[in-house]
């Protein structure tokens, strides 16, 4: 998979001529970004071999939170569930950069750690918790110290004529912006932020249903591939006191 960098440039004519009074040092930028999908699903048709039962979306959906990462991930992100836990995971988001007239170009690969909560309804994925990683700059000016972060997830799924299932993502960050950043205006801070972490979450978004979608039909028509992952949740479960993380998928392919 060739990897990809999202690229967000704002082009601001004498940025850096705006008069000290009016630039915000000191304020908190407040960055947002929404995203709705809905992939629908082929439910596939008749019985199993031997008149075994039919897999049904809602019991797809109502899996163990751990085999969630047995979906493949697009755009050279990465899912990891954290061992020692049974729905806690690590997500290394694709790289970003960012080129603000007068500041040398930063690049950013978030890497974030959430919780997966299956429900009788819905599938929720909440994190409060990213480290960035990326260019030198990020250490130098401790850009993990200046802000906060929520990340809500809520899958559902209907079980219609036409099957479905919709996600809807929230993201809200507030960034104290650090070094040569806190010169920057905060609205310009606020723009480039939402526009970078939009195009990012409705890219992997958009992508990840699609896989979401394919992983099911094969779980409800492969047998064999539905064995491999119970197989796997147990020895998941006796691996639980373990303290390193393991890919479900990257084990699937052994």
């Amino acid at each position: 998979m060739v990897a990809r960098t999202f690229l967000v440039k704002t082009v601001l004519a004498g940025v850096l001529a705006v008069p000290c009074s009016a630039l915000v040092t000191s304020k908190t930028a407040l960055i947002k970004a929404a995203k709705s999908s809905v992939q629908t699903v082929m439910q596939p048709s008749g019985r199993g071999s031997g008149g075994a039962q039919q897999y049904s979306l809602n019991d797809y959906m109502q899996l163990p939170a751990a085999q969630y990462a047995c979906v493949p991930m697009p755009l050279n992100s990465s899912l990891t569930r954290i061992r020692g836990t049974a729905d806690e995971f690590k997500l290394i988001v694709p790289p970003m950069k960012f080129k603000v007239p007068g500041i040398q170009g930063v690049e950013v690969r978030p890497i974030v750690n959430a919780r997966v909560t299956v429900e009788q309804d819905r599938v929720v994925i909440i994190s409060d918790s990213c480290v960035i990683n990326g260019s030198p700059m990020i250490e130098q000016i401790r850009l993990n110290d200046c802000f906060d972060i929520t990340v809500r997830i809520c899958l559902t799924w209907s079980t219609e004529a036409k099957q479905s299932i919709t996600a809807n993502s929230n993201i809200d960050m507030t960034l104290d912006p650090p070094g040569p950043f806190a010169f920057v205006p905060r609205q310009i801070t606020e723009a480039i932020g939402n526009r970078a972490i939009s195009i990012m979450l409705g890219a992997l978004q958009k992508d990840f249903m699609k896989n979401l979608g394919r992983d099911f039909e094969r779980w409800a028509s492969d047998g064999e591939y539905r064995s491999n992952r119970n197989k796997l949740e147990i020895e998941l479960e006796q691996d639980a006191a373990s303290a390193v993380d393991e890919s479900l998928l990257a084990y699937l392919k052994r």
